[in-house]
């Protein structure tokens, strides 16, 4: 026999995985929102081996987040030169709107186009 939930364990459940704000981004194509005081990350595939790395395309702007920090975490792999994700630590410091763009480069190829330039909108509430 299987065990039962009662219909009050269920609604909790329901209610804490709802209620726990999203931190962590990958898909450009949806907006960021948070709200104000909030940290957040942006992850994109990365793989340094190859010379490649994301940087800021464009500085932020407006002050409504600023950035936090960011690392290159491998993946779980013995696979010499394996991918990794890029993690991108920013935080939600005023209401508005604005938009994080990075690209994806080799650092000393600062006149090529970017291999890829992902750009996400970020919306902050009042927290």
């Amino acid at each position: 026999m299987k065990p039962r939930l009662s219909l009050a364990t269920i609604a909790v459940l329901l209610l804490t995985s709802c209620a726990a704000p999203q931190t962590r981004f990958t898909d450009s194509s949806q907006p960021i929102e948070v709200v104000g005081g909030q940290s957040f990350e942006i992850v994109l595939e990365s793989n340094p081996t190859t010379g490649y790395s994301w940087t800021l395309a464009k500085r932020l702007v407006n002050r409504v987040v600023t950035l936090a920090g960011n690392e290159y975490r491998p993946k779980d792999s013995s696979l010499t030169g394996a991918s990794g994700l890029e993690i991108w630590t920013f935080v939600a410091r005023h209401e508005g709107a604005t938009t994080i763009s990075l690209a994806y480069r080799r650092p000393w190829e600062k006149e090529q186009t970017p291999a890829k330039v992902c750009t996400f909108r970020v919306v902050v509430r009042k927290g």
